[in-house]
């Protein structure tokens, strides 16, 4: 891949396949955070790009998923107004659906918190990602576990359904109202085991 190839007709192309917004932010992937990384070298011609073995083994690593995980990663605001949301909710609909559930903000670890992320996403069955609060954040870690095959599950609050991003639009959300965290529990644990099938961790739930 060249630079001249950025900025002719296949631009579409590759605009999609790094899922970026435009030539500047594919730029800014390739030459920025990809080639530092060392995953990209520049090849024999002027300007090309070639993906290099160390590239190729973080490829790789990506595409290990854990199939069969008993842990329900969860992506949403940790902002103290949605802590019923998940306390009253989502962690016991997960431990009814058989999974165990897990927040980024409540474990323990000693990496950046983006690392962390990408880890226990890799790690996990199926996430559940909340909408309610627009941050492009829960937008990542909902397409990254998409781009590796793991099922999302998607919430929104009733009053936010309008908002959330166009290209989400065609999945099908579960809207909560709050306060009803009955009917949530329900709705998410049975959604849980219609899409991913019953785990084996045990709940006093049934």
């Amino acid at each position: 891949m060249s630079l001249c190839r950025i900025q002719s007709s296949s631009t579409l192309r590759w605009l999609a396949v790094a899922s970026a917004a435009d030539a500047s932010e594919l730029y800014w992937f390739l030459f920025d955070y990809f080639l530092p990384q060392g995953w990209l070298g520049k090849g024999t011609s002027d300007g090309q790009l070639t993906i290099t073995p160390r590239g190729w083994q973080e490829f790789a690593r990506l595409q290990q998923v854990s199939s069969g995980s008993k842990i329900g990663f969860v992506a949403m605001s940790f902002v103290a107004g949605f802590k019923p949301l998940y306390d009253e909710g989502i962690e016991p609909a997960i431990r009814a659906a058989g999974y165990e559930p897990l927040r980024v903000d409540r474990t323990e670890h000693n990496n950046r918190i983006d690392d962390e992320i990408i880890a226990l996403i890799k790690r996990s069955r199926f996430v559940v990602a909340d909408f309610s609060v627009n941050r492009g954040g829960i937008y990542f870690e909902a397409g990254f576990a998409v781009g590796l095959g793991i099922p999302v599950i998607w919430l929104v609050q009733d009053n936010q359904l309008a908002e959330v991003h166009l290209d989400t639009r065609q999945y099908n959300f579960i809207i909560w109202s709050d306060n009803e965290w009955e009917n949530l529990r329900h709705r998410l644990r049975y959604r849980i085991e219609a899409t991913i099938g019953r785990g084996s961790v045990v709940s006093k739930e049934t």
